[in-house]
């Protein structure tokens, strides 16, 4: 997350999933930090090997 000039107010990390499995449904509730103007998103293996596969990522607004 980061604030209006770009500096970084805060992070947040989801996971880690391991091993082989069908398709699930993953959810997570994230706080957004107060002073935040701008959330990057970002998706990988970090490092590993394999394939993973997503479907509808979505990131709505939900009420605290």
């Amino acid at each position: 997350f980061y604030d209006d000039r770009r500096m970084s107010v805060g992070s947040q990390l989801i996971g880690p999933w391991t091993g082989t499995s069908d398709w699930s449904r993953r959810e997570e509730v994230i706080r957004i930090p107060p002073r935040a103007k701008l959330a990057v998103l970002g998706i990988g293996l970090f490092g590993l090997t394999g394939e993973m596969l997503f479907d509808d990522v979505r990131v709505e607004a939900v009420s605290p």
